[in-house]
């Protein structure tokens, strides 16, 4: 899973219209590229954040559905991906190295240019980790075990 942070393009945008930036949780492929089974696997945790300067921010699913011409990937606001029917955006782009340019089509078929301004991996905790964190929270054992860390 990555974090993957879309900006503006340099193109100047308005006052009247400022550019919202977005904030992605995606299974990617070795080519940087969306993964529709990784996504099939853990699509509760594929998210979206829309931020816009002087507006609440808006959170939503990233979604993936099968068509004859590929995968065909959306972005959808609400509660659940099933329940979202405001803000729905096609996500166009085929490649999510930092620099390239990715563009969102919404329902009436304005296409916003964005780029891709950072890429970070989400290493996923064993469960061992996981397991041991979730049994001694709270116990002191955890933060004993983090000092005796940092002071060897």
């Amino acid at each position: 899973m990555y974090i993957i942070k879309l900006a503006p393009t340099d193109v100047a945008h308005s006052a009247a219209q400022p550019a919202a930036t977005f904030e992605i949780h995606a299974p990617l492929d070795d080519k940087l590229a969306l993964d529709p089974r990784a996504w099939r696997r853990s699509h509760e945790r594929c998210r979206v954040k829309r931020s816009e300067l002087g507006k609440a921010d808006q959170y939503g699913w990233l979604t993936c559905r099968t068509v004859a011409s590929g995968n065909d990937w959306q972005i959808a606001f609400g509660e659940t991906p099933h329940s979202a029917t405001t803000g729905r955006g096609n996500l166009i782009g085929h490649r999510f190295s930092v620099g390239e340019a990715i563009s969102i089509r919404d329902d009436s078929g304005h296409v916003t240019r964005l780029r891709v301004a950072s890429l970070r991996f989400l290493m996923p905790r064993p469960k061992m980790q996981q397991s041991f964190l979730q049994t001694t929270r709270g116990s002191g054992l955890v933060s004993h075990s983090l000092a005796t860390m940092r002071h060897g």
